[in-house]
């Protein structure tokens, strides 16, 4: 039995609601052994709803446990959480079954009452989870704010403003563009400049399902500097705007109408806490509200830039994006991947391998 699409979640609420009621019902009509017993029925309905087939249980039920649950109750506590009715049903049921129940049949040395209470908590998480993927699936992302990170920019062999303009010159063509994210270089007159930080930023907007309005590029506070012996300390690098200026040019070059904003930030890339506050500080409303117009390049910046990305990321149903690293045969933009953000993706982003259905070229699963 599968449940997707609008009838998949409305199913999916109707079998949640069963989960959370028909358990207490049967303990106090019944008894604890009934209560259990029927417990135990919703615990594998929806395992085998949630995962359609057999898995690994405790592999795939401490996944839900650890990071959905937890999720959750964050966004609940906070007042952000979507569907925020059937959160607080499942954690005011949760804190009554272990707290209440639980307890009293440690009290009492009731057995059933015990392992009915720790049985009707796996239910419930696994029906809130089933929930909560349905409803996922009505989010359809748009792909219209594109967020990335600068990495330090410094080209070897580009030394002067005047290298700078001509390859901003040379790069207003949108072919230019095309032929450098082909084959993963630019050309400076007779020089070559191999495996160019700027563009995995570019790669994306080149695809035609990736439908970006506005393309924000995010810059640490230490992005810009490089350490220098002599000075015995920090020194700006040189033709850092002009740096930005080539990618502003290479991204309007494919996207014309595109709305570029280079935005500084005041956090250095090595604080992973302070650039997450600093970007949920910044994206707040729109995760609330527009999460799934969001995509966030995964793979831009330092790691701690990366960490800090997907930390915010995941409040909303925004969608990250990578560059596979195993296909160098390929253009860059047949190389994106798109990743739905949610816990339950976390294993697949970390990959470098696609899902078995998914072709070079085309989107990953969740988009």
């Amino acid at each position: 039995m599968k449940l997707h699409g609008r009838d998949g979640a409305k199913q999916a609420a109707f079998v949640f609601w069963s989960t959370l009621v028909l358990p207490p019902a049967f303990l106090f009509l019944f008894g604890p052994a009934a209560y259990f017993l029927v417990a135990l029925f919703f615990v594998v309905l929806n395992y085998f709803l949630r995962f359609e087939g057999l898995q690994s249980f405790r592999e795939e039920f401490l996944n839900v446990f650890k990071f959905r649950s937890r999720q959750w109750l964050s966004r609940v506590l906070e007042g952000s959480a979507s569907h925020s009715l059937y959160a607080i049903a499942f954690i005011l049921a949760v804190t009554v079954a272990l707290f209440a129940w639980f307890a009293d049949g440690i009290k009492e040395q009731n057995f059933f009452l015990v392992l009915g209470s720790l049985t009707y908590v796996a239910a419930l998480i696994l029906a809130q989870d089933l929930l909560y993927q349905r409803m996922q699936e009505l989010v359809e992302p748009t792909r219209r704010h594109y967020v990335a990170w600068g990495s330090q920019p410094y080209f070897r062999d580009v030394e002067t403003a005047e290298d700078y303009l001509k390859l901003i010159e040379r790069y207003k063509d949108p072919n230019e563009v095309r032929r450098a994210l082909d084959e993963n270089k630019l050309v400076l007159g007779d020089k070559i400049i191999k495996t160019p930080n700027i563009l995995p930023l570019i790669a994306p907007l080149a695809r035609s399902d990736f439908n970006a309005k506005t393309f924000d590029l995010l810059v640490a506070s230490d992005t810009e500097f490089r350490y220098d012996p002599k000075a015995k300390g920090k020194v700006p690098l040189k033709h850092a705007g002009l740096h930005w200026e080539l990618v502003r040019v290479m991204a309007q070059a494919v996207r014309p109408e595109l709305e570029f904003n280079l935005m500084r930030r005041s956090v250095p890339a090595w604080n992973v806490e302070g650039m997450a506050k600093d970007l949920n500080d910044l994206y707040n409303d729109e995760l609330k509200t527009r999460s799934q117009d969001m995509v966030f390049n995964a793979t831009s910046g330092t790691a701690a830039a990366s960490a800090a990305t997907m930390l915010v990321a995941l409040r909303g149903a925004a969608e990250a994006l990578y560059i596979r690293q195993d296909r160098e045969d390929l253009p860059l933009d047949q190389r994106v991947v798109f990743i739905q953000l949610h816990p339950l993706k976390l294993v697949e982003f970390f990959s470098d391998d696609l899902p078995a259905d998914v072709q070079p070229g085309e989107p990953g699963r969740g988009g």
